[in-house]
């Protein structure tokens, strides 16, 4: 039993650095981080304010008083 633990954990330490290894030799993908998360937090702040989450001047003007 303990034997399986050992080599389970030894996967996934080889695992880890695998994909590390990976991570930096290829580098993060371009798309990484580019999601704007401030756009969509706007967006669920003026629907919980009743107004429209869909109103591009409503989304900008709160995104310049965080930013």
């Amino acid at each position: 039993m303990l034997v399986n633990r050992k080599i389970r954990v030894w996967i996934y330490i080889v695992l880890i650095v695998l994909f590390a290894t990976v991570l930096i030799g290829e580098g993060l993908p371009d798309y990484f981080g580019s999601i704007d998360l401030v756009q969509y937090w706007a967006g669920t702040r003026l629907l919980i304010a009743g107004h429209n989450p869909y109103d591009p001047n409503l989304i900008a003007e709160l995104e310049r008083s965080v930013s």
